[in-house]
């Protein structure tokens, strides 16, 4: 359930961030949030209930919708509904072609600035007297999520029953009569004149031709551009097929660098590394360097030999880098990416990362990928955030904000309690050192409040592996930072 703040306040509660901390892994996990629940609709009995009619008029759809519009879409004075959900079909428009014998009223109210209302008249209500009930209906600006409906006040009239006048009650208080006589239809009513203004009838003589959902195909193989480049930690290794260590880094100083995660017991693997037998030359006219790590090893130490690895490789054709993964190295790259994408479940194998000068993971390739893009996820790394963030997303569209800032606390908070304490301090360090504080900047600031509590954290993971004399350094430019935080005293 939404939960907002009762007072003002200028940061989070606890209840908050644990709700927070709750949707976001419901969004991991790929839960629906409110999935399998029918849409439904109910109709005034007028005895002071209501009752359920979804599944006679067609609405009990079991899409997880969202918005809701109501217009006269096709002008025949009944209700057609806009739908928009979260999932597929994204939009519905639902016509609505019920046939019977009544009437229908649609009022449309202009007010008089004059009188202390606004042209719209959001606000007015409006009481239409029938020989044997009275109708009620309030205008307002709007009342849906994300959609706006029309402003046309509607009422369904009962074949037998005889219009009388309609009594608004205009924004300023003023009550003004409009009479009707017999007519029923669209009108107009312009506050202070006390007439009605009859409205043509809009019809739309091309008929409306359902189209049915389609949906993409199903793949085995997924491209994840990240909007923002992550650096790999210092040091990350891999065993080559002699069981020596042999660095990350170093492969990437000279350019682009693919990690390829493979298995001796993955036929779409083993295709792979053809593809990339069959194509050496052009990715060495790229300047993109492939570096084959097999992971067979990983959870079974010993379990597959460098013979047997070489093996597999030469059938294959693949002449380039080969090795082992290190656990290490998978979980830092499964871990970089759970911080990064929300829905994101263990890789599969294949997967291959492609990573950019100095390490910088940039895209990620779930199954296999293509040599044609490589090249051309290759050819758009490094030149500045506005493409990365054009590349990071499927649709065109104007970006209305900055991107997203990585909660650094968060990230090495999943180092440090992975068993990578080092990690978490760098990706900390990093984080400060390009996260200055102005100098004569007021402290207490926002900012400031926040470079605190980097300072915090990085202070408690040095105290936490002994390096007592750092740790009273960042406990001290904590305090500096927030001089009112508790915690320091």
């Amino acid at each position: 359930m939404s939960q907002s703040p009762l007072s003002d306040s200028r940061g989070a509660s606890d209840s908050y961030l644990e709700s927070f901390g709750k949707l976001a892994q419901r969004i991991r996990l790929g839960n629906s949030f409110s999935g399998n629940e029918r849409n439904c609709a109910f109709i005034n009995s007028g005895n002071g209930q209501f009752t359920d009619i979804s599944y006679s008029i067609g609405l009990d759809l079991i899409d997880d919708s969202r918005g809701l519009a109501v217009t006269d879409l096709d002008g025949d004075g009944d209700p057609d509904y806009f739908l928009t959900n979260r999932t597929a079909p994204r939009f519905r428009v639902l016509r609505n072609d019920l046939k019977n014998e009544n009437r229908w009223l649609v009022l449309k109210l202009i007010g008089d600035p004059n009188k202390k209302c606004s042209r719209d008249a959001i606000g007015a209500k409006v009481e239409v007297r029938l020989n044997n009930r009275k109708a009620f209906r309030t205008l307002y600006a709007g009342d849906s999520f994300l959609s706006q409906s029309s402003k046309a006040l509607r009422f369904g009239i009962g074949k037998s029953e005889t219009l009388q006048d309609a009594r608004v009650r205009w924004p300023s208080g003023e009550i003004e009569i409009f009479e009707f006589g017999s007519g029923v239809g669209k009108f107009l009513l312009r506050q202070g004149t006390g007439k009605i203004e009859a409205q043509e009838r809009i019809t739309f003589n091309e008929k409306f031709t359902p189209m049915p959902l389609k949906l993409p195909q199903k793949t085995n193989e997924l491209r994840i551009r990240l909007s923002q480049p992550l650096k790999l930690p210092e040091a990350l290794d891999y065993k080559d097929l002699n069981g020596n260590k042999l660095l990350i880094d170093d492969l990437t100083q000279n350019g682009p660098l693919l990690i390829n995660l493979w298995a001796t017991w993955c036929a779409p693997c083993l295709d792979e590394l053809k593809e990339f037998a069959n194509n050496s030359s052009i990715l060495k006219n790229e300047r993109i360097g492939v570096v084959a790590l097999s992971v067979d090893n990983i959870y079974e130490d010993g379990g597959i030999g460098s013979e047997e690895v070489s093996e597999k490789v030469r059938l294959s054709g693949y002449e380039g880098d080969v090795g082992f993964a290190t656990k290490r190295l998978v979980d830092t790259l499964d871990g970089l990416i759970k911080k990064s994408v929300y829905r994101h479940n263990d890789f599969p194998i294949p997967s291959s990362f492609l990573i950019d000068k100095g390490s910088w993971l940039t895209v990620i390739y779930k199954g296999g990928t293509s040599i044609d893009q490589i090249i051309k996820d290759k050819n758009k790394m490094g030149l500045g955030p506005d493409v990365a963030r054009k590349e990071s997303s499927p649709f065109e569209g104007l970006w209305t904000q900055k991107e997203f800032i990585r909660n650094p606390i968060a990230v090495s908070n999943f180092y440090f309690n992975s068993g990578y304490p080092d990690e978490a301090k760098e990706h900390l360090t990093t984080f400060l050192s390009t996260h200055k504080v102005i100098p004569g900047k007021d402290v207490g600031s926002r900012k400031l409040l926040q470079l605190s509590q980097v300072h915090y954290q990085l202070a408690e993971i040095l105290s936490k592996v002994g390096d007592d004399d750092a740790a009273l350094s960042q406990f001290k430019a904590a305090s500096y930072l927030n001089p009112n935080d508790e915690r320091m005293k």
